[in-house]
């Protein structure tokens, strides 16, 4: 590495996140409540690395909740300032997932031997920015998704072997649209938010529904659907109905690439593409062909993706963004735990009793603390004046839980 900042295209083909895996076996050891994960540890790199894995996904949790609550609460600049947030620390996660420690005067990476490189030095948020592109081109970053099913059996990875316009990697880049497009220039509304007097100069305006709907659509995604998120099964959705427009705009001769406004959504059981993919897949898999082409075909949830995927820093957009960064970093996240049985999952099971999250006594499976949450969005009442209503009398706990999306973690990793 050479000049005023490292070569993270060189970084990104020297790292393995191999290392990182099998040293969380050597967590701990959690022999009770107030143990530690870790310590830094020069002699042991890898077990850094994987301890903060863990650490930075449920930091990244926990600023997504903030953003959530200060939505609640009609605070639109905090939100924005803790979605972004959110998202760095989970790029972090998922750069120590793949052997990569960004931090500022210690970075490096390991190799598949677990021989520790150091990086050049820099600031968190340069760094972050400048490795993310190159990042997005590994093949454990895809692999992430790949492996996500939309029916038992029937995974991303199936899909694409169908269809080769599918748009992974164009999904991966589009999420970092802030930590990358954005960068420096972003700092300006971050500063804002934390410390101009901006109320000076800028007109009040009143909380509507739709300013909510978003995150009831964000929570709809974040649910588990029988034993995956639903996050999982729209993302497969919006992916497979693109590809499918792509194809047709081929063929067409279109040039515009201006999916998201049309008919987009419009997929037809007898679409002849559909059920020449829906064979293919069926085909390989051995699913049920009727039960794919209702799946595929049912009504959509996917404008969260087609707001994430805009080049746009909205509010909207980044919290879409910071939700999607994050789900990428509890699959990578899971995926490291499943090859071990030990000090991180007893560890993230107190982190949740330390949130306030699950207590340890109760006799609940992890995956049913998912009804209060299901619960509390159904059952919320949106009515004006917003958002004092929500906040008054029985609505106040349901409001109180939809500002806890970290709680995912309890399904999305230990259960």
């Amino acid at each position: 590495m050479t000049g005023g900042k490292p070569d993270c295209a060189s970084v990104c083909r020297t790292a393995s996140g191999q290392p990182v895996r099998m040293a969380f076996e050597r967590l701990g050891p959690i022999r009770q409540f107030g143990d530690l994960l870790a310590v830094d540890d020069s002699e042991d790199p890898a077990r850094t690395l994987a301890a903060e894995q863990i650490a930075h996904l449920v930091e990244g949790w926990r600023y997504c909740a903030s953003a959530f609550h200060a939505c609640l609460v009609h605070a639109s600049d905090n939100a924005q300032h803790f979605a972004y947030y959110a998202e760095l620390r989970a790029a972090l996660s998922l750069f120590s997932g793949s052997g990569i420690r960004i931090k500022q005067g210690d970075g490096f990476c390991l190799d598949e031997r677990g021989s520790r490189c150091e990086i050049q030095k820099g600031k968190t948020h340069d760094l972050v920015w400048a490795f993310w592109p190159e990042w997005v081109k590994r093949d454990d970053a895809a692999a992430l998704l790949r492996q996500i099913t939309l029916l038992p059996g029937v995974s991303l990875a199936d899909f694409e072997e169908s269809l080769s316009v599918l748009g992974i990697d164009r999904s991966l880049y589009g999420w970092g649209y802030d930590l990358v497009q954005v960068g420096k220039d972003d700092s300006l509304a971050r500063n804002v938010a934390s410390y101009d007097a901006f109320w000076v100069s800028r007109p009040l305006a009143h909380m509507t529904e739709a300013d909510f709907e978003l995150l009831r659509e964000l929570w709809e995604l974040l649910l588990p659907d029988n034993d995956r998120w639903r996050f999982d099964i729209e993302l497969i959705r919006f992916l497979v109905r693109r590809a499918l427009l792509t194809l047709k705009r081929v063929r067409s001769k279109e040039e515009t690439e201006d999916w998201a406004e049309d008919g987009f959504t419009d997929l037809v059981a007898d679409d002849d593409d559909l059920n020449g993919v829906v064979h293919e897949v069926t085909s390989r898999c051995g699913a049920d062909a009727e039960t794919l082409r209702k799946t595929l075909t049912a009504r959509p949830l996917d404008r969260p993706f087609r707001l994430a995927e805009e080049g746009n820093t909205g509010l909207a957009n980044m919290l879409c963004r910071a939700v999607f960064l994050l789900r990428l970093a509890t699959l990578s996240v899971r995926e490291s735990m499943q090859e071990t049985h030990g000090p991180a999952q007893i560890w993230l099971a107190h982190w949740l009793e330390h949130a306030g999250l699950r207590s340890l006594e109760a006799e609940v499976e992890l995956v049913d603390l998912s009804d209060d949450y299901r619960l509390a969005l159904d059952e919320i009442e949106i009515r004006s004046p917003l958002p004092q209503s929500l906040w008054k009398e029985s609505n106040a706990h349901r409001a109180a839980r939809l500002s806890r999306p970290e709680i995912c973690l309890a399904w999305g990793v230990l259960a």
